[in-house]
């Protein structure tokens, strides 16, 4: 039998030594008191540098790396130049950081920016989204596991994403999802800076750099007893909040041409088409106008975008706190309910008509509202017409040529559509 002897961190002692013009680590490590003598291991040092560039090679393959940087977030907002300085700041430090926004607001873009900017830029930059996975799951995936701790374990084990991150990043996503259990051992890795492998009985120490994302209210969530008050205040120490890209319009054209470019394409938007996409509301922030410019180099055939050549939705569901919406609620807060049904009236008809290629008179627009039960006479139609004229719009035929909808009519329509669904007006 073997005894176990166990070495105190004191007992090793490093130095380099140059011999023959050739750089060397010797490593001595004396030998417990009951044992007289110590080793001496001695190595190359290009040889240690060797491996450190392959275990670095090694974690490049596994994709452990952060491509963005600042150059790569793509903006010329005051609200996203901000964020941009903010994030350069946090990357000088080494705190824990939780960056909180919406779904496709880039969250991850961010945190391997600051990543590399920050000093840890030549270590590991590790991700992982916990939505959905199952605690087991993440807690084998975090922490790693010991030969046979658990029935279909690898053999040998498996290093944890903390372990692999170590001297560097872990980033991990959808913070909020995670359960009460997985909180709790998260919070003792970011008070003892150790982790312990499930089946192990050994502790390791980490050096890791904590980046946390959400799309929800976690204070919200502590409030609710969903998510542990030490654990939030342990990830917040440092924050930033991301913006949507509806507060943010001026960069939609600035983001339109890097996608389109991405993709070698040459098309483009046309003003009226950089007006529709300004007024739009978007749910799914950068995601979705990446997806709208992959759908639209596939499907439309001339290289300038027409507001034809858009979908329908994005016409439809428009922000109605855009500032590009100013004028259109200005109009509306003079106007009586019965007016503003009167103008949604007779702009779809103008639209239906559009549609088709043609124009509608007076008496025409009078006739389908009488129809649809709108009880209006043909004078009141030519007076809602020459108020709908002198903000632009309609265009005013000269005699019984009719009325065309213009670009900006179709736009104060879709306006007065959404106010009509969030159930501002009565139809």
């Amino acid at each position: 039998m073997f005894k176990k002897y166990y070495i105190q961190k004191d007992d090793v002692l490093y130095e380099v030594i140059n011999y023959n013009d050739k750089k060397l680590l010797v490593t001595k490590l004396n030998l417990p008191n009951s044992i007289k003598g110590f080793i001496l291991k001695i190595e190359k040092v290009s040889h240690i540098q060797a491996v450190e560039s392959n275990v670095r090679k090694k974690i490049m393959a596994k994709g452990f790396t952060a491509k963005y940087s600042y150059e790569d977030i793509i903006g010329e907002s005051a609200i996203i130049k901000s964020k941009i300085n903010e994030a350069k700041k946090i990357a000088k430090s080494n705190f824990a950081v939780l960056i909180q926004g919406d779904n496709g607001t880039g969250k991850e873009m961010f945190a391997q920016a600051i990543h590399n900017g920050s000093m840890r830029a030549h270590g590991p930059f590790i991700a992982i989204n916990l939505a959905s996975l199952p605690d087991n799951l993440i807690e084998s995936e975090l922490f790693g596991y010991e030969e046979g701790s658990f029935t279909g374990a690898a053999k040998g084990g498996k290093a944890g994403l903390f372990e692999l991150a170590h001297n560097g990043t872990i980033f991990i996503d959808e913070i909020g999802d995670i359960s009460l259990h997985i909180q709790q051992r998260l919070l003792r890795v970011l008070q003892e800076k150790e982790i312990m492998r499930i089946g192990a009985n050994k502790i390791i120490p980490i050096d890791v750099r904590v980046i946390s994302a959400t799309n929800k209210d976690l204070y919200s969530l502590v409030e609710k007893g969903k998510f542990r008050k030490d654990l939030y205040y342990r990830l917040k120490v440092l924050y930033i909040n991301l913006p949507s890209l509806n507060s943010r319009p001026e960069d939609i054209p600035l983001l339109a041409r890097y996608f389109f470019d991405d993709l070698n394409s040459t098309k483009y938007f046309n003003d009226d088409s950089i007006s529709i996409l300004k007024r739009y509301s978007w749910a799914g922030n950068v995601r979705e106008l990446q997806n709208l410019i992959y759908y639209l180099e596939t499907l439309c055939d001339s290289d300038e975008i027409t507001p034809d050549d858009i979908p329908e939705e994005f016409k439809k569901n428009m922000d109605l706190k855009s500032p590009y919406n100013i004028e259109f609620e200005n109009i509306l807060s003079n106007c009586k309910e019965s007016t503003i049904l009167e103008f949604h009236a007779i702009l779809n008809s103008l639209y239906m008509a559009n549609s088709e290629k043609s124009s509608m008179g007076k008496t025409a627009i009078c006739r389908l509202m009488n129809n649809l039960g709108v009880e209006i006479s043909v004078e009141q139609v030519r007076h809602r017409l020459s108020k709908l004229s002198y903000h632009g719009f309609i265009d005013v035929g000269k005699t019984k040529q009719g009325s065309k909808i213009t670009q900006k009519g179709i736009s104060f329509l879709n306006y007065i559509d959404n106010k009509l669904r969030k159930g501002y007006y009565n139809k």
